[in-house]
Parts: C-alpha cells; structure tokens; sequence
C-alpha cells in the first residue's frame, strides 16, 4: 500500500497502476471494453480478498481498491504537493482499517 500511495503515484501513468487513470475513460468505452475490464477487475478484487486475512471479503477487497484508486486520483489532480502528501496520508490511514478490521462490518444496504 505505501508502494500505491508513495512517490511513485506522481510517476509516468504508464509506469503506474491502472485502475486510476483507466476506470475513468472505460466507464465511456464500448461494452465489449467495459467487459473485458470489469473482468480484469474482478480478478483483481480476487487477489487482494484472498490476501485479507483467513476469511476472504470481497467487499472489503472492493471498498479497499476503490478508496486507493480515488485517492491516487485526487493526489495526482491536485497541483500543492502538500495536498496530494495530505491525501494520501489520509487514504492510508483509513485503507489499513479496511484491510485489517475483520470484526467490524457496515450495515448492508438496501
């Protein structure tokens, strides 16, 4: 996670992951696209549910690439260097809670 989070999330995009700066341009992509990346993606939340402790959690594995991929995005729109630091702190922080609390889980919605 400090690899996601660190330095490296200001690097070259095709030095970096993804989902990031590909999820943005796939949403409006055609459904053959969509297909193949919703695929890649599931994948994806397979590796690192299965990484999560005993239990594998997809929606934890879900909530968990979805706060690291938003939070790289907004790092990297953010011209102040301090902002984008401030943001990934913040994103780390509450990113080891998704990947290390087992015991606590939210209310599933409606």
């Amino acid at each position: 996670m400090s690899f996601y989070l660190g330095p490296r999330r200001t690097c070259e995009l095709g030095e970096s992951c993804a989902l990031p700066s590909l999820s943005p341009e796939v949403m409006r992509a055609d459904d053959e696209t969509r297909d193949a990346y919703e695929q890649a993606l599931r994948q994806i939340v397979d590796e690192v549910s299965s990484g999560m402790g005993d239990t594998p959690d997809d929606d934890r594995a879900i909530a968990f690439l979805a706060l690291l991929s938003g939070g790289v995005t907004l790092a990297r729109a953010v011209r102040d260097p301090e902002m984008a630091e401030r943001i990934a702190n913040a994103v780390g922080r509450y990113a080891v809670v998704i990947a290390e609390r087992t015991d606590v889980q939210p209310e599933q919605q409606a």
